[in-house]
């Protein structure tokens, strides 16, 4: 049975608080693992001008040695969570280009990494090529005429179908004739 939401709120609040004096104080202070999270708080509230990711990143040891695999891996989650902000739905206007969330760099991959194949894990369509193309892939897919914000159904079940379902095309559906006269009625 999971931890009722207010009872976690409250749980070594005072704790927290003291750790948040620290991380405040001087970043490195605290394990690497809670000036992430203090991080990503900050980021979530709009205060990030007091400290920046960077200096975060610098502050927790294995942030430089991230591999290449688990930097797609958070890049992938990122589109899955984030691409929809950037998807072209109105057509009055272009959206914005790119969004910060969704920069291969917050995943320790950096311009050198663009033109190295990669391994497209957790990635549920077929790919075979280098960073560069995959980030085109991912745009495709969740950044396209048609987004998708799903992440948030508690669902894993439906969750992984909407994935395998979108990922295997990009997100462009193969409908005949017949279909898409059915569906335009």
């Amino acid at each position: 049975m999971p931890i009722p939401r207010d009872s976690l709120s409250r749980a070594n609040a005072g704790y927290v608080e003291a750790m948040y004096q620290r991380y405040l104080a001087d970043p490195a202070s605290v394990p690497g693992d809670w000036s992430l999270f203090f991080a990503g708080f900050e980021f979530a509230s709009g205060s990030v001008a007091s400290i920046s990711i960077a200096q975060t990143a610098a502050a927790v040891p294995h942030a430089a040695t991230v591999s290449p695999a688990a930097g797609v891996y958070g890049l992938v989650t990122a589109y899955r969570e984030f691409g929809h902000l950037v998807a072209r739905l109105d057509p009055l206007c272009e959206p914005e280009a790119t969004h910060p969330l969704l920069d291969p760099a917050q995943f320790s991959l950096h311009s050198g990494d663009l033109d190295r194949a990669v391994e497209p894990r957790p990635f549920r369509g077929e790919f075979q090529g280098s960073l560069r193309e995959f980030v085109v892939a991912l745009r495709e897919t969740y950044c396209g005429t048609l987004g998708a914000e799903y992440m948030h159904i508690d669902d894993q079940e439906r969750r992984d179908w909407l994935q395998e379902a979108m990922e295997r095309r990009r997100n462009q559906p193969q409908l005949t004739a017949d279909e898409r006269v059915r569906i335009l009625e």
